[in-house]
């Protein structure tokens, strides 16, 4: 897919592409920032992956970086990277170590909660060393300890960010799990 702020792809791509009607392009604005934000308030959950998760962080105001987002010395192509996982509802069936497929995925560093109603769990995390399971990683002393995955609550709410691609064809198939379990715990809201 084309990067940039319009609907329109660039020249070299205009045959292969049709840009999506009007109604359908340009984000969901301020009217769906605000939505979103009183859909938390209102208790319910809301599951962001890859690089949607940008938008949580930037626009839903949580105490969560993307260390990936300006950070030039990971050189990752695309590769797979062993990540703990630690006890949770948004891990049940998973081992303690899952394969994740690395391509500049939003990987999170976490601060203390603003609020005496908010927390946060990081229920999938890099280890402290030999990321690298399969492909190439410079800057691996970049991801130590950081997080790819983060359970944020506010007040009743939750904000669940998924910072690899755990559905791709690239997947571990251990990380389909991330995914799903994210989505239950949503539908029994």
């Amino acid at each position: 897919m084309w990067q940039g702020k319009t609907s329109i792809p660039p020249k070299k791509y205009e045959k292969w592409a049709t840009p999506a009607p009007p109604e359908y392009s340009g984000g969901i604005g301020e009217k769906g920032e605000k939505l979103l934000a009183s859909m938390v308030k209102a208790g319910k959950i809301l599951v962001f992956m890859e690089e949607s998760c940008n938008y949580a962080v930037n626009k839903l105001k949580i105490p969560v970086t993307n260390i990936m987002e300006e950070n030039s010395q990971v050189v990752c192509p695309g590769s797979f990277l062993r990540a703990e996982v630690k006890e949770s509802p948004l891990t049940l069936g998973m081992d303690r170590s899952a394969a994740v497929f690395f391509r500049s995925t939003p990987t999170f560093e976490t601060r203390m909660p603003r609020g005496a109603d908010e927390n946060r769990a990081t229920p999938l995390v890099f280890g402290e060393r030999d990321l690298l399971l399969s492909g190439w990683l410079n800057g691996e002393e970049q991801l130590l300890r950081k997080s790819l995955m983060v359970d944020f609550r506010r007040g009743k709410g939750r904000i669940i960010l998924i910072g690899p691609d755990v559905i791709h064809r690239t997947h571990g198939e251990g990380t389909y799990k991330l995914m799903f379990n994210s989505l239950l715990a949503a539908a029994e809201e």
